[in-house]
């Protein structure tokens, strides 16, 4: 923590309750040495957990107005079902892991970002 508080005009207690919270949320660990080092696995899981939850939610929004979309819609379709539960299933498929592939690359970035370099972005 000595570290830190030469690194950044904030006090000492301050900097203890911060690296309170990381820790509780699984952020940050204390290494044998007694530096400070960010677990990487957490960091791509905190990221995807976060970019999973916007597209379940996404998705949960979506699949309803593609229902109703496809009542009003359904007349200028000629000889489709709008209800087709393959296609339905094949899109909600590919558009959640085309949205979670797409979430990985900043997720791989965050785990490579050191803990100083974060906290002075901050």
């Amino acid at each position: 923590m000595g570290k830190l508080a030469e690194e950044f005009p904030v006090s000492r207690p301050a900097i203890s309750q911060h690296l309170k919270v990381l820790k509780g949320a699984g952020l940050v660990s204390d290494l044998v040495s007694g530096t400070l080092g960010a677990n990487r696995g957490h960091v791509v899981a905190l990221v995807l957990r976060g970019a999973f939850g916007l597209i379940v939610l996404g998705l949960l929004l979506g699949l309803p107005l593609t229902l109703a979309a496809g009542r009003f819609l359904g007349h200028q379709l000629y000889g489709m079902n709008p209800y087709d539960p393959v296609v339905t299933s094949v899109a909600v498929l590919a558009l959640g892991l085309s949205a979670l592939l797409a979430s990985l690359i900043p997720a791989f970035r965050a785990s490579l970002i050191s803990p100083l370099e974060a906290l002075r972005a901050e």
